[in-house]
């Protein structure tokens, strides 16, 4: 239901680089869901919305169920996916990621995982073109790549040792553009005269 209003504005807010609130963020998608309610022919005695659309971003969270969204603007980190455009090589797409991490928090350098992506051909994991530091293929415009930006063996200080470390990462899959890069969902049929 939100893939027609409110994934094109969240994503245009991203790649645009424009401001918008939480509060207005979660505005337009309460009003998406009573559009799309409509547009669904669904009777408002059938559908009940448990909680209302919450956006949180900028270290600020309340994974309540009575969380809301503030007056704060989203909040967003581009720099790697920014990297990622045509004529630059791969190594540079990772040392921009390795750059955020040694200025934001130094002490996670060790754990950020070794790449933090790769090119998506006939094979999910094309190995010719991993976004790692070791890398200068240059990238070109229409290339697809799944961006995995990860830190691996965290540490919390809880008291059992089986939720001790923990590891997290964040993946897109991301089109170039000649001009600017394009996000998309990806949905492709191939047919084998293609795929040649």
């Amino acid at each position: 239901m939100m893939n027609n209003d409110v994934v094109p504005k969240l994503e245009s807010v991203i790649d645009e680089e424009k401001k918008a609130s939480h509060f207005n963020l979660m505005d337009e998608a309460g009003k998406a869901i009573h559009l799309d309610n409509a547009k669904e022919k669904l009777k408002a005695g059938n559908v009940d919305i448990c909680y209302p659309p919450i956006f949180q971003s900028g270290g600020e969270f309340d994974l309540r169920p009575r969380g809301v969204s503030n007056d704060e603007n989203l909040y967003y980190d581009s720099t790697t996916i920014g990297a990622l455009k045509p004529g630059n090589s791969a190594s540079a797409v990772y040392q921009s990621a390795l750059t955020v991490a040694q200025n934001e928090a130094p002490e996670l350098v060790p754990n950020l995982t070794k790449n933090v992506g790769t090119r998506i051909g006939l094979e999910f994991h094309e190995l010719g073109l991993i976004l790692n530091a070791k890398n200068d293929r240059v990238i070109k415009a229409r290339m697809v790549f799944n961006v995995a930006l990860g830190f691996q063996n965290l540490q919390n200080k809880a008291d059992n040792p089986k939720i001790r470390k923990f590891s997290l990462l964040l993946a897109e899959t991301l089109i170039i553009g000649s001009m600017k890069m394009m996000r998309k969902k990806i949905s492709v049929k191939l047919s084998l005269k293609q795929a040649a």
